[in-house]
């Protein structure tokens, strides 16, 4: 990503991108966002998610890491100011989902996701809401053209890409014009 929109994302979510541009022994957000432009509004779009799930709790969610990786957006990260969840909520929470396991077992699949819905409903946290903001960015990822946000697919063999079918030929040209030019220079 260019530092252009790098810095409009940092100055929007200065919390959650604070390690930019740190020293890269300590954090992978020294080598600032590793991903095309295209990927700039999914980023938008989930920051503005992450910060509307944590209004008002105090957590704050760090930025460890966003890059391309395998044709997806990869975001890094981890939580801080996080309270201790009480007792008998996470007992209810963690009793619940193993009653909806058990009922898959024996084939309660209508039953088993009803009852998940309504545990999500209750028990979702916001550090959870957060987490799912930034899980459809990744999951947006795979479909949108890294490098102009247009509707895309995976290509490549070797090296895999999410891309549009224009910004696909123009990499395809360039990728040509280099393999003809190292041949007229070396004549293989």
């Amino acid at each position: 990503m260019d530092e252009q929109h790098e810095l409009m994302l940092v100055k929007r979510f200065p919390t959650i991108f604070r390690d930019y541009k740190g020293s890269i022994y300590e954090t992978c957000m020294g080598w600032g966002i590793c991903c095309g432009n295209g990927w700039f509004q999914l980023l938008w779009k989930a920051c503005e998610e992450v910060e509307k799930a944590l209004d008002g709790t105090g957590i704050i969610l760090v930025a460890d890491q966003v890059k391309e990786k395998f044709a997806g957006l990869r975001f890094y990260y981890h939580f801080e100011n996080v309270p201790e969840t009480p007792p008998l909520l996470y007992w209810l929470g963690k009793r619940l989902d193993w009653v909806t396991s058990k009922m898959c077992r024996v084939g309660q699949y209508r039953l088993r996701w009803w009852l998940h819905r309504q545990r999500r409903r209750v028990f979702e946290t916001r550090m959870e809401q957060a987490g799912s903001a930034v899980s459809r960015a990744e999951e947006k990822s795979y479909e949108t053209c890294e490098d102009c946000g247009r509707p895309g697919k995976r290509h490549g063999g070797f090296y895999i890409f999410t891309s549009c079918e224009s910004c696909f030929i123009k990499s395809e040209i360039y990728r040509l014009r280099e393999s003809l030019e190292r041949w007229k220079k070396h004549g293989c």
